[in-house]
């Protein structure tokens, strides 16, 4: 395999125009197939994430985890998505408070667009 590249010019390769060594395709048709697919310049053409474990599940090439090995992973995620949360409310504090000065020095900045992603919005809406 030596002959068809270093990784990262495979990579590259396959974000640029799609290819793969044609080795690699004949020895992880399947692998090669959704690779291309998740580096696909359109972003609706890319599977989701569901996509992608429905068909490796599929063709018998990923086995379901435990019920312990979800629950780590989901405590995991959890544990991320609270630190994402933390920093999030942080920004938005910066920026509402970037806004006070731009007011209190009379600088007008409503060409600026507000955060659309913020956790606790003023609408009492949030993304949980």
């Amino acid at each position: 395999m030596a002959s068809d590249g270093l990784p990262h010019q495979v990579l590259g390769r396959l974000r640029l125009d799609g290819s793969l060594p044609a080795a690699w395709v004949e020895a992880y048709p399947v692998q090669a197939r959704l690779a291309a697919r998740m580096v696909a310049h359109d972003p609706t053409a890319r599977p989701s994430c569901g996509e992608i474990l429905g068909e490796l599940l599929e063709e018998g090439l990923w086995v379901r985890p435990t019920p312990a090995a979800v629950e780590s992973i989901v405590g995991h995620l959890q544990k991320e998505v609270a630190g994402l949360k933390v920093r999030l409310q942080t920004r938005d504090a910066e920026v509402a408070a970037l806004r006070s000065l731009l007011d209190a020095s009379g600088i007008p900045h409503d060409h600026i667009p507000t955060d659309t992603h913020t956790v606790g919005r003023e609408d009492g809406s949030s993304d949980e």
